[in-house]
């Protein structure tokens, strides 16, 4: 069985940006020195410039685009989060996340088909409670 801190380096290896590694750095340098060789004087310059400012810029870009985004993964990012209860919970049962089976405690009872909402994360189990909509 798989823990949640191998879980969770599976994604971090996963989406971690690639180093640069020897063909990748051949292949650049091989770019720039065709570009100033093959075209005329100042039009290599030129389109070795307007790369590095395109790459510069794109970069830039992205950081402002992504800053705002919240971590999405982690216990925190599945509190408040609304789950159903695929066996019923009375205490305990289990629920589906994100298409995830999780054993889940609750302590009012939840039945099959019920949604309820993520409340706390104690080792692989979610504690849960009904959703203000079904207990009104």
């Amino acid at each position: 069985m798989r823990t949640y801190a191998d879980r969770v380096a599976t994604v971090s290896a996963t989406t971690a940006p690639k180093t640069p590694t020897l063909p990748d750095m051949v292949t650049i340098a091989a770019a720039v020195l065709l570009a100033l060789v093959v075209l005329d004087r100042p039009w290599g310059l030129a389109l070795v410039v307007t790369a590095i400012a395109w790459e510069v810029l794109e970069k830039a870009f992205w950081f402002s685009r992504t800053k705002g985004i919240p971590i999405a993964i982690g216990p925190e990012a599945m509190i408040g989060r609304p789950v159903d209860v695929i066996t019923a919970c009375k205490p305990d049962g289990t629920v589906t996340l994100s298409g995830e089976r999780w054993n889940a405690r609750c302590r009012g009872g939840a039945d099959v088909g019920e949604t309820v909402i993520v409340e706390a994360v104690e080792r692989l189990t979610l504690i849960v409670t009904r959703s203000r909509s079904a207990t009104a």
